[in-house]
């Protein structure tokens, strides 16, 4: 059995990460987290994968929606995708994905963090 694949959105997740290493691969380090959203869209383009950028997206609590609040990219309706520039995906980062996930009512993020040495990537559930 394939863990990687029982995970939810699996090939669109796969196919985002791809994507995230040809943007690293071709601009490097040192940019900020604008630039690097833009080449990302630029590459989920070319690959065929439907985003929205600074989506504003629903917020629920208890089935009624509260607020809506901008994300960085939302692929195929079903991926958060946060973009950063830090020195590591920190546990702050991934708690406030959760919690984006679970009040979106959506089922997998990705954090893409081109800020370290090499493209880091954290896979977040709610």
């Amino acid at each position: 059995m394939n863990l990687k694949h029982d995970l939810p959105h699996s090939d669109i997740t796969e196919k985002i990460i791809q994507c995230g290493f040809e943007v690293y691969k071709t601009l490097g380090p040192g940019f900020d987290e604008d630039t690097y959203k833009k080449s990302l869209v630029l590459e989920m383009n070319e690959v065929g994968l439907a985003n929205d950028v600074e989506r504003m997206v629903k917020v629920f609590y208890k089935n009624h929606i509260v607020n809506e609040y901008k994300v960085d990219v939302l692929v195929e309706h079903n991926v958060l995708v946060e973009v950063l520039c830090g020195n590591e995906v920190s546990h702050v980062d991934i708690k406030r994905m959760k919690s984006h996930l679970n009040a979106t009512k959506l089922d997998v993020g990705l954090i893409l963090n081109f800020g370290s040495g090499s493209l880091e990537i954290k896979r977040v559930k709610p």
